[in-house]
């Protein structure tokens, strides 16, 4: 992509054509109100949802950009803020939102614009996090101070489940066959990660030696994402890999001060972003034979991948310039 293009695209604040989709592995789009933009998730046919920071207020919203190549603030009625987190393969795209009086609920959002609200009952506020290809959502509740997490099935059925001795969930993924993945402060303070089965049956797990592990995703086969630190006076984080059979593999970009973990494919692909010794920030994407490849947004000051699609469609952050998508071949180097 030349300069020339990337400067129209940004003034008339949409994204390229369905055409330049074919034929351009890099793709950036921004809104205009964008200061920066965050995918959260990617689905199989191309569209991205996520968060942006507007101008001048610099608001939390939401964003989805259409497999056309359109981008559009996806923020419920009478909201004052929200977060795009996640969307299936029908297009069905989640997040939360506040409206004035500050209290958070979330939305689901069809593909033909209707929005449902979703409020854990009893809850002081609802957070969802994932939603899989049946169109079953993951999330965390509040009440009286202490998060809960929540499943809800596609009929509207709400099932509440924590670990044991957990004071608070920080993060949750599920994959497509039901399988949940996530993050909880015990009692004492402690991050701990887990893994739940379709039966309910919980099993909390950590990197050996560590302060902190957080769970960050969790793809069909079982294999579970996420970071961790060695201890707590230490900012550096990095990378793991929980096989089903709960091997745990550390991964780190060679050379890397930190590397942070974003997604994982069912293939197994993942990507992510590190910093490197002169602190700057690149996204990478670790391919299934361990081969890392770096990613550098054109014309971006620091790179951030967020996002894989089961067919290796990348997207994330490219800095003031927005987003960006890049196809399997861009990074491939087929």
């Amino acid at each position: 992509m030349n300069k020339k293009s990337l400067a129209i695209a940004l003034a008339l604040a949409a994204a390229f054509v369905t055409g330049a989709d074919a034929k351009e592995p890099w793709l950036l789009f921004k809104l205009a109100d964008a200061q920066e933009m965050f995918p959260s998730g990617i689905s199989g046919h191309n569209a991205i949802v996520g968060t942006y920071v507007d101008t001048p207020y610099g608001v939390y919203r939401s964003f989805l950009r259409t497999p056309d190549g359109s981008v559009r603030n996806i923020d419920p009625p009478d909201s004052v803020g929200a977060f795009g987190i996640g969307i299936n393969l029908s297009g069905t795209a989640i997040g939360y939102y506040a409206k004035s009086d500050f209290v958070t609920r979330s939305f689901i959002r069809d593909t033909a614009g209707n929005y449902k609200t979703i409020d854990v009952p009893g809850a002081d506020l609802t957070k969802v996090m994932a939603i899989n290809n049946d169109g079953a959502i993951v999330g965390t509740y509040d009440t009286a101070g202490s998060d809960s997490g929540f499943l809800r099935k596609p009929d509207g059925t709400i099932t509440s489940f924590a670990p044991p001795a957990s004071h608070l969930i920080t993060s949750l993924d599920m994959n497509n066959k039901g399988w949940i993945a996530g993050t909880f402060l015990d009692t004492s303070s402690v991050r701990l990660s887990f893994v739940r089965d379709r039966q309910g049956n919980i099993t909390v797990f950590s990197v050996p030696g560590t302060a902190e592990t957080e769970a960050q995703r969790i793809n069909d086969s079982g294999a579970v994402l996420g970071n961790y630190r060695i201890n707590d006076s230490d900012s550096s984080t990095h990378g793991f890999l929980r096989a089903p059979d709960g091997t745990i593999t550390t991964i780190d970009v060679a050379g890397a001060k930190t590397t942070e973990l974003g997604s994982i494919n069912y293939l197994g692909q993942i990507v992510g972003c590190f910093e490197d010794t002169a602190n700057a920030w690149h996204g990478f994407v670790r391919d299934t034979d361990g081969s890392v490849i770096q990613l550098d947004a054109p014309g971006a000051a620091s790179t951030c991948a967020s996002v894989i699609a089961a067919d290796g469609k990348v997207a994330g952050s490219a800095d003031t310039l927005g987003a960006f998508r890049l196809n399997r071949k861009g990074w491939k180097g087929e």
